[in-house]
């Protein structure tokens, strides 16, 4: 429940984080060592799951740490397995930690899937492989993900001519800066095209 109002049936989710368990276990048993790829991969059953919720309830920290320790504690574990092989819960707790965007493993699925959503395409979730960096680092934690049609245009980018981490870095931080000072909500699809165009021309 969302902590003041009707009860809410959370079942639908807890099928699906046992199905994708199962599906991780076949993932792992195939050989595939693209974590983020499974990431990507689920973030639109995720994103489907829980897009409906009230936003009251999508807005609380505390019920993605929910998720992250009760339903997907097992992708947890998994996905960040180096931490956790520390012993450290400082190492660790940051990724069952809701106000932590970037880090909060089922949070950071469910914006994945809303950004790649594009009237119901979800492809761009793993158009980019082995992207954990590009997702977190210049996607979520960044809040580019705030503008969905400029985030999509960036995924677009980087799958068609990737750009190598210090490029990829100069241009965030310039659309960072824009962001900052421009309503790019408002942006028609030219206009950020354009953008992108501009702060990649010298590359």
């Amino acid at each position: 429940m969302d902590g003041s109002g009707e009860a809410i049936d959370l079942e639908p989710i807890e099928e699906l984080a046992r199905t994708l368990e199962e599906e991780l276990g076949s993932f792992r048993a195939s050989g595939n060592t693209d974590s983020d790829f499974f990431e990507g991969q689920i973030a639109e059953r995720v994103h489907v799951a829980l897009a409906h919720l009230p936003i009251s309830l999508l807005d609380d920290p505390g019920f993605w740490r929910y998720l992250a320790l009760k339903d997907f504690w097992w992708l947890v574990t998994w996905r960040e397995s180096k931490a956790f092989d520390s012993n450290d819960p400082r190492r660790y707790a940051v990724y069952i930690d809701g106000s932590r965007s970037s880090e909060c493993i089922p949070l950071r699925i469910f914006l994945r899937g809303q950004v790649a959503n594009d009237n119901g395409d979800y492809s761009l979730a793993v158009a980019v492989p082995e992207a954990t960096d590009f997702w977190r680092s210049h996607i979520i934690r960044v809040t580019t993900w705030s503008v969905p049609h400029l985030a999509r245009k960036f995924i677009r980018m980087q799958e068609e001519n990737r750009l190598t981490t210090q490029p990829l870095r100069r241009v965030a931080r310039l659309l960072n800066r824009r962001r900052a000072n421009v309503a790019l909500h408002q942006y028609s699809e030219a206009e950020i095209a354009a953008l992108l165009n501009e702060v990649s021309s010298d590359l």
